[in-house]
C-alpha cells in the first residue's frame, strides 16, 4: 500500500496509512505520514487526526517530539474540543495536564484536570484515579475549600478500578487532616482507624497514620 500509494496527493489516503502504521507500531512511516498531512494542509483531516498524531508524537518517545506536539496543541485548540468524544482524549489530557504543570503554567493545568476529572467522570473510565482527583483534591485545599476536597478523595474511593494498599493510605491520610480542619472528630478517628488497617501498605502515609 506504501508503494502503491506514494504519490498521492490525497490527506484521507495519508491518514489511514497513519492509522495502520500506529496499528503495526510502524513509528517512523506513521511520522512520516504526519507529514504529508501538513503539507497538504487539510484542516478537516487534521482535526480527525489529532489525537492519532499525539500518539505518533509519544511513541517518538523524545521530550521534543511531546513539546512539539503540544505546541502544535496550542496552535489548535479547537481541534480539542472536536475530539472530546472520543475516548482517546483521556490519555491526551493526562499528558497535557503534566506537561502544561512542568511548564508552569499553572492555570491551564488546573483547566485541562477539571476536563480530565469530567471525561473520566462521563466515560466511567478511571484510567487515572486516583492521581486526578488527589490532584484537585490538593488544589480545593489550597483554596480552604475542605468539604470539596474531600468530596473528591471520596470519589476517587469510589471509582478506581484498582486500588492499591498505599493508594489507600494516600487518600485515608488526606481525608484525616480534611476531618481535622473541618473539626470532626469522630470522623477523623473512623479514618485514622482505617488507615492503621491497611494491610500490605508500606508508604509514609501508613508511616504517618501509625503514628496519629
Amino acid at each position: 500500500m506504501k508503494q502503491a500509494l506514494e504519490k498521492t496527493k490525497d490527506s484521507n489516503v495519508y491518514f489511514s496509512l497513519e492509522k495502520i502504521a500506529l496499528l503495526l507500531n510502524k513509528v517512523d512511516d506513521a511520522y512520516e505520514y504526519v507529514q504529508k498531512i501538513d503539507m497538504l494542509n487539510d484542516d478537516k483531516i487534521k482535526q480527525k487526526e489529532f489525537l492519532y498524531r499525539f500518539m505518533v508524537y509519544g511513541k517518538l518517545n523524545s521530550t521534543l517530539s511531546i513539546k512539539q506536539f503540544f505546541r502544535y496543541t496550542n496552535k489548535h485548540p479547537d481541534y480539542i474540543e472536536i475530539n472530546d468524544n472520543n475516548p482517546m482524549i483521556i490519555d491526551f489530557y493526562y499528558q497535557y495536564y503534566l506537561f502544561l504543570q512542568e511548564n508552569k503554567k499553572d492555570i491551564k493545568a488546573l483547566e485541562i484536570l477539571n476536563k480530565l476529572y469530567n471525561k473520566q467522570t462521563s466515560m466511567k473510565a478511571y484510567v487515572y484515579s486516583p492521581f486526578v482527583e488527589l490532584e484537585l483534591s490538593k488544589e480545593a485545599k489550597l483554596d480552604d475549600n475542605y468539604t470539596k476536597a474531600l468530596i473528591y478523595l471520596k470519589s476517587a474511593l469510589e471509582n478506581m478500578r484498582k486500588i492499591s494498599s498505599n493508594n489507600y493510605t494516600n487518600i485515608y491520610y488526606e481525608m484525616a487532616k480534611l476531618y481535622e480542619k473541618l473539626g470532626k472528630k469522630e470522623r477523623y478517628k473512623d479514618i485514622i482507624f482505617k488507615c492503621k488497617n491497611v494491610k500490605g501498605a508500606t508508604n509514609m502515609y501508613k508511616k504517618m497514620c501509625d503514628k496519629l
